[in-house]
C-alpha cells in the first residue's frame, strides 16, 4: 500500500501530538482519519494525546463501529473517560 504524503504527515501529527497540524490536515481531502485500520486514532491514543483522540472521534468520517470499539479499548486500557469527554 502506497502512503500519500498528506496521510503520512497526518499520522505523524497524531503520533506526536501536533493538534494544529491534525486540524489542518483533516481539511485535506486526501487524508482519511480511519486510514489503515484507524492508525491515526491508535497513534494518538497510545501516546495519550487525548485532544487529538477527541478531535478524531468527533469527525463525521469516523464510523460508529469505530467509536464503539474505541470506547471498549479506552476502558480496557484504564484511561480516564473524563479526559476525552466525547463518548456519552
Amino acid at each position: 500500500m502506497m502512503h500519500s504524503k498528506p496521510q503520512i504527515s497526518f499520522i505523524t501529527a497524531c503520533r506526536t501530538g501536533n493538534l494544529e497540524a491534525v486540524k489542518v490536515l483533516l481539511s485535506d481531502p486526501d487524508v482519511n482519519p480511519q486510514y489503515c485500520n484507524n492508525e491515526p486514532l491508535e497513534a494518538a491514543l497510545i501516546n495519550r494525546h487525548f485532544d487529538i483522540v477527541k478531535l478524531l472521534l468527533n469527525d463525521k468520517r469516523v464510523l460508529s463501529d469505530t467509536l464503539n470499539l474505541t470506547r471498549i479499548c479506552i476502558k480496557s486500557m484504564c484511561f480516564t473517560l473524563e479526559s476525552l469527554e466525547v463518548i456519552e
